[in-house]
């Protein structure tokens, strides 16, 4: 039952939802037109994202302020919004991307430093 309307749910936003279901990924693939311009090998690279991903958040290594930062990068969906940019829009390179998400990560590590007395 877990699986019932899973696919539509998917498709309501195909670039901001990738199945965690193998037997989802391929109807993903074709929830969107855009898909199109995107080879195979791309398309499950992205789908098999979560067999090879690492729970950047939670690394032991990192103090509070780090993670601080990693959640304000999460809340204000820096990285959907330079993808879309990129991808949708046309209106950033991944090289602009890159250095604006950068500039934005470094901002609010200082933000963080100074709020906790750093």
């Amino acid at each position: 039952f877990l699986t019932e309307g899973y696919a539509d749910v998917i498709g309501l936003a195909p670039f901001g939802k990738v199945p965690v279901l193998k037997s989802a990924v391929e109807d993903w693939k074709q929830s969107s037109e855009y898909f199109q311009n995107y080879d195979e090998a791309t398309l499950d690279q992205i789908a098999n994202g979560y067999d090879a991903m690492s729970r950047w958040l939670f690394r032991p290594d990192y103090d509070a302020v780090q993670r601080a930062v990693v959640g304000d990068i999460e809340g204000r969906l820096l990285i959907p919004q330079v993808i879309s940019n990129i991808a949708l829009e046309g209106t950033m390179t991944p090289e602009t991307g890159a250095a604006f998400l950068q500039e934005q990560v470094e901002q609010l590590y200082q933000e963080r430093l100074a709020e906790a007395g750093g």
